[in-house]
């Protein structure tokens, strides 16, 4: 814990590592008959900094069953709520592309999921 402005603060690193991924994406997506992401491993490792005005996450190393993203999330709430995201990735096959997008949460299943970040761009 640091104090930034007169405020508790975090800045630090974490590594999460799972071979039931599968199982933690239940968490938040529904899976019928088959499961993408059944079998496979991933890791999340990268750097974190957490204030009063958001959080940033960077230096991300992600490597979903051999196939590895690397990237930056910055989530703020200062004046207004923003969330920008960066990935960078290399050529994913079939099966890679599948357990990707099985890892995202269904927009069309969440009422309130547009309503979060109501204001977006892509660049």
């Amino acid at each position: 814990m640091i104090e930034a402005q007169g405020n508790a603060a975090f800045d630090g690193s974490f590594s999460i590592e799972t071979e039931r991924l599968d199982a933690l994406a239940r968490s938040w997506r529904a899976f019928g008959d088959s499961n993408p992401l059944f079998g496979a491993k991933a890791s999340l490792v990268g750097g974190i900094d957490f204030s009063n005005s958001g959080a940033t996450f960077e230096e991300l190393a992600f490597n979903l069953d051999g196939y590895e993203i690397s990237g930056q999330v910055d989530w703020r709430e200062e004046n207004q709520r923003r969330l920008s995201v960066r990935a960078d990735m290399g050529a994913f096959d079939a099966q890679a592309t599948a357990q990707l997008m099985g890892l995202l949460p269904d927009p069309n299943a969440l009422a309130n999921f547009k309503t979060v970040f109501p204001l977006a761009h892509s660049s």
